[in-house]
C-alpha cells in the first residue's frame, strides 16, 4: 500500500464518519481529523457543533459511530470556526488541537 492510498483511505473514512456523525439526533455539523500518535497509530477526532435541539452525550454519540466503525474517536463539542465562503476552517482546527 503506497502513502497515496493510505490518504485516500483516510479521506473516506473521514467523509463516511462525518456523514454519520451528522445523522445522529442533536447534531447540526462536523468536521472529523485524523490525528497521528507517537506509536505511528491513526486516531479520529471528531469536532461536532450540536442544534440544540435536544442534549446529547458525548459517550451515546461514541457508542453510535463505534458501532458503525471500529476505529479510535475523541469526540470534542465545539462551535466549528468558518471561512469567509461558510465552510469548516479545518486548518483552526488542527491549530486548536496541536496538530
Amino acid at each position: 500500500m503506497t502513502e497515496n492510498d493510505v490518504y485516500l483511505e483516510n479521506v473516506i473514512m473521514v467523509r463516511d464518519m462525518e456523514r454519520m456523525i451528522s445523522d445522529f439526533p442533536g447534531v447540526e455539523e462536523t468536521a472529523v481529523l485524523v490525528e497521528e500518535l507517537p506509536d505511528g497509530r491513526k486516531e479520529f477526532i471528531a469536532y461536532v457543533q450540536l442544534d440544540g435541539s435536544c442534549a446529547v452525550e458525548k459517550e451515546a454519540l461514541a457508542d453510535h459511530c463505534r458501532r458503525k466503525m471500529d476505529v479510535p474517536l475523541r469526540i470534542e463539542f465545539c462551535e466549528l470556526p468558518k471561512t469567509a465562503t461558510g465552510k469548516v476552517a479545518r486548518h483552526l482546527l488542527k491549530q486548536a488541537s496541536g496538530q
